[in-house]
């Protein structure tokens, strides 16, 4: 093994961003929803399935997204909330993320993309769990 080659994994939500992207997403696509409260509760309970291992990660995520009913019109305001929610402890550490410009994550969405180009990090070197 190569002792200057190193990779770093870790999840973005709650790590490179200090909340849930989907909740993010969630108080946008709902926000005029009559039954949102009832809806995140749906997606809360999903989430649960997924980690309890009650349900794969792939169809709890197809799952919680079916119930958001989201477009690519919500993505910009979901953008402009993930960068103002990017975790202090990464801002601290960008030279870090310079340096080591590998950044896997359980799954590539633009988001990620987005939030990740704040700290030099390229789409090419973010890498999706396959993993079902």
């Amino acid at each position: 093994m190569n002792p200057k080659k190193r990779s770093y994994v870790f999840d973005f939500d709650s790590t490179l961003t200090s909340v849930e992207a989907l909740d993010v997403l969630a108080e946008i696509t709902l926000a005029d929803n009559p039954k949102k409260n009832e809806i995140i509760q749906k997606i809360i309970d999903i989430t649960n399935l997924g980690i309890d291992g009650e349900i794969s990660f792939t169809e709890s995520l197809e799952r919680r997204i079916k119930l958001l009913n989201a477009k690519k019109t919500d993505l910009p305001l979901l953008i402009k909330e993930l960068r103002q929610k990017v975790s202090p402890s990464i801002g601290r550490n960008k030279e870090f993320f310079e340096q080591f410009q590998q950044l896997p994550s359980w799954f590539t969405n633009l988001w990620i993309l987005v939030v990740a180009s704040i700290y030099g990090i390229k789409g090419t070197q973010i890498f999706k769990n396959n993993k079902k």
